[in-house]
């Protein structure tokens, strides 16, 4: 009844993998797992070579693209 506190293990309680999404003017594309420590220049990398985006993209290329590592990428037409 008198038992203590069970310790936490900081190990655990970090995610091993996040959902980034990838969106072309604002409207979601793809969605990804990545790692929660991937960098913005990786993350974009990965959404410009992502089938969808490729195929949605049709060869035009971006005015602007926003990275938010490891959330989302927004590809501006």
């Amino acid at each position: 009844a008198r038992a203590g506190w069970p310790s936490v293990d900081p190990q655990l309680l970090t995610q091993d993998s996040v959902t980034a999404i990838f969106q072309i003017n604002g409207k979601i594309k793809s969605r990804v797992e990545v790692s929660p420590n991937i960098t913005d220049e990786a993350l974009e990398k990965m959404a410009l070579s992502d089938p969808a985006i490729v195929s949605d993209l049709g060869g035009v290329n971006p005015k602007k693209v926003i990275t938010k590592a490891p959330k989302f990428v927004n590809i501006v037409l």
